[in-house]
């Protein structure tokens, strides 16, 4: 079974998160600011525009910072790592799902 296309509103926000976590690479930084300005107009901090684009909480990044720390505990204790990539697809998936929809569907 193939999986699904990714929309591009969850490779952004997938980055947000990793970007949180401080996963993020500096080309996909770049990468992910240059999308944001096209989506939202010029910034200087692209996570600070999505945001205030999306309507979250401005302690969302260090909400997902600690959730990503007590994840990585949890997956330790358990001898069993979870990748960054994992967490980020994991944190959208489940708290995202219906921005995403709602977004992809442009309602």
């Amino acid at each position: 079974m193939k999986a699904m296309p990714r929309k591009p509103i969850q490779v952004l926000l997938e980055n947000f998160v990793l970007h949180c976590i401080g996963a993020l690479s500096p080309e996909q930084y770049a990468e992910t600011g240059t999308l944001v300005a096209k989506a939202f107009g010029p910034t200087e901090d692209w996570p600070q525009t999505v945001i205030d684009h999306l309507g979250l909480t401005p302690a969302v990044t260090e909400q997902i910072a600690g959730l990503w720390q007590q994840t990585k505990a949890l997956a330790e204790q358990k001898n069993t790592p979870v990748a960054p990539g994992e967490y980020a697809a994991t944190v959208v998936e489940e708290n995202f799902a219906d921005l995403v929809e709602m977004l992809a569907s442009g309602t």
